[in-house]
C-alpha cells in the first residue's frame, strides 16, 4: 500500500479492511488476478480494481504513486520500493507452488528438493 495509507499504521491487515479499497494488479491471465479475486470472496466482496498491468514491478510503482492498494508475494516486500509499505494480512492464506523441470535431466539435489516439496 502507499506509504500514507490510512492502514499503513497496523501491523497486520484484516482481509474485510480491504473492501473499500481500489486494486492494481495483473490481468485475468495472470494468476495474481485470480488469487485476489478468490481471497476477497472469501470474506465476502469482489475487489473493484481500478488498473491492471503485465508487471509486478508496474504494480507497485502505481501503488507508489497512491492509485490503489494490491495484494502480491511477500518476497516482495524483501524489495526497498520507495513510497510502498508492505503489510501483512492477518488471515493466512495458502497459496498453490508449483515446480516445472526436465525429466531428463533429474540431478541428485533436484531428487531431494522434489522430495521435500512432496512432504
Amino acid at each position: 500500500m502507499p506509504e500514507e495509507h490510512h492502514l499503513s499504521s497496523f501491523s497486520t491487515v484484516p482481509l474485510e479492511a480491504l473492501r473499500d479499497e481500489y486494486f492494481v494488479t495483473m490481468p485475468p491471465v495472470y494468476t495474481d488476478w485470480d488469487f485476489l479475486q478468490r481471497v476477497c470472496q472469501q470474506v465476502g466482496f469482489s475487489p473493484v480494481v481500478i488498473r491492471e498491468v503485465n508487471e509486478p514491478q508496474t504494480v507497485l510503482a502505481m501503488v507508489s504513486m497512491g492509485i490503489g492498494i494490491t495484494l502480491i508475494a511477500d518476497s516482495y516486500a524483501q524489495m526497498n520500493w520507495p513510497g510502498v509499505i508492505f503489510r501483512p494480512l492477518k488471515q493466512r492464506i495458502p497459496a498453490d507452488l508449483y515446480i516445472v523441470y526436465e525429466t531428463q535431466q533429474v540431478t541428485p539435489a533436484m531428487v531431494k528438493l522434489l522430495a521435500a516439496l512432496t512432504q
